[in-house]
């Protein structure tokens, strides 16, 4: 969701290593308002973005101001998240089916990051608070960081145990990029007004444009063939270990499924041959199953409560995607993608689901 994505940019997570989740039990804020400021310079051009967070243990708010943009907030009110930008007549808005705030949202800040290879460096303070300082260094991933070669890095890490992320880090390569972000206010167990997480009444929001690309294998006009099937699953030693339940094996790893399929061929509406992409980078061909509504939110709701457990698609009993369920499945999501696979598999794939009509009598 662009809400975390745009929190952790502004607390430069992006440029760390990914955080190591804390127990639960350690964060005992219980409300809180943050403000966080991040000027990142790459190539000679210069971007600063202050977000302002607040949050309880259900509902969130953030605000994100990025140099000449329009403000744009997102709010999570306890059932639906809403984005929208200053001044704007409309927006969008979208239900992530078991989102939990500070598990899902605040959490990953809470929990601090890991810097592989860091060096203590001393002791600091950022925004009254006690830090721990380290010294790093990140290689750049090819068309995929910011940065060029090595990243050096200084982080100051909360000694809060309320607030235990990264509170302030500078980093600079030997190109001259370079980036600070930095809290530059936090209170944590304070009152937070109720009218911050209401939507504005003068704004019509509406769910995100859905865009189908590529082209259409079946449905619609060309009639479908074959079974689907997407399942809940749990992954397990081997077969004997399923208990019972129908047993596959997907890239050498054995998940038993539930009896009752999610959806099935007759909630898809359409089949399309589409590009993955991954990082905006496009990663090769893709098949594209998309679900009626209601079977998105069946899909959706039950991913909700099944956090750590795999989701699997099944293509003539056979298993061709494999998804652990590590965050909120937003029910608006009809796109199922298959992805990952040769040219020639994801071929055999769409001629499967396309329905060949018989040869007509002479």
């Amino acid at each position: 969701m662009r809400l975390i994505k745009a929190i952790l940019f502004c607390l430069l997570i992006p440029v760390l290593a990914p955080a190591c989740a804390a127990p639960a039990s350690s964060v005992a804020a219980r409300s809180g308002h943050v403000v966080a400021s991040t000027r990142q310079t790459v190539g000679g051009k210069t971007v600063t973005i202050v977000s302002e967070l607040w949050f309880t243990t259900n509902r969130c708010r953030v605000v994100t101001r990025q140099s000449d943009a329009p403000v744009e907030t997102q709010l999570f009110d306890g059932q639906a998240m809403y984005r929208w930008t200053h001044g704007a007549k409309s927006g969008h808005t979208w239900h992530p089916a078991g989102l939990r705030v500070v598990p899902d949202i605040v959490q990953p800040l809470l929990a601090g990051t890991t810097l592989p290879g860091r060096k203590r460096a001393g002791t600091g303070t950022v925004a009254g608070t006690r830090c721990a300082v380290y010294d790093g260094t990140r290689k750049a991933r090819a068309g995929q960081d910011w940065w060029k070669g090595t990243l050096r890095l200084r982080i100051w890490e909360s000694l809060d145990r309320r607030f235990p992320c990264v509170l302030r880090a500078e980093g600079k390569d030997s190109a001259g990029n370079q980036i600070v972000s930095e809290v530059t206010k936090l209170s944590l167990n304070t009152p937070i007004p109720d009218h911050l997480f209401r939507p504005p009444g003068n704004v019509a929001f509406f769910p995100p444009a859905r865009v189908r690309s590529g082209w259409r294998v079946a449905g619609g006009p060309i009639p479908m063939a074959g079974t689907v099937a997407v399942h809940l699953a749990d992954g397990i030693s081997n077969a004997n270990a399923a208990k019972g339940r129908k047993s596959v094996v997907f890239e050498k790893r054995h998940y038993a499924l539930d009896p009752q399929a999610l959806a099935t061929r007759s909630d898809l509406e359409e089949v399309r041959m589409e590009t993955h992409y991954q990082n905006g980078v496009p990663k090769g061909p893709a098949l594209a199953l998309y679900f009626r509504a209601e079977a998105c939110k069946r899909v959706a709701r039950a991913a909700g409560k099944a956090r750590g457990r795999y989701l699997v698609i099944l293509l003539g009993g056979k298993p061709v995607s494999v998804t652990r369920i590590t965050a909120p499945w937003i029910e608006e999501t009809q796109r199922f993608v298959i992805a990952g696979r040769s040219g020639d598999e994801v071929s055999q794939m769409a001629n499967y689901l396309v329905k060949v009509p018989a040869p007509r009598k002479q």
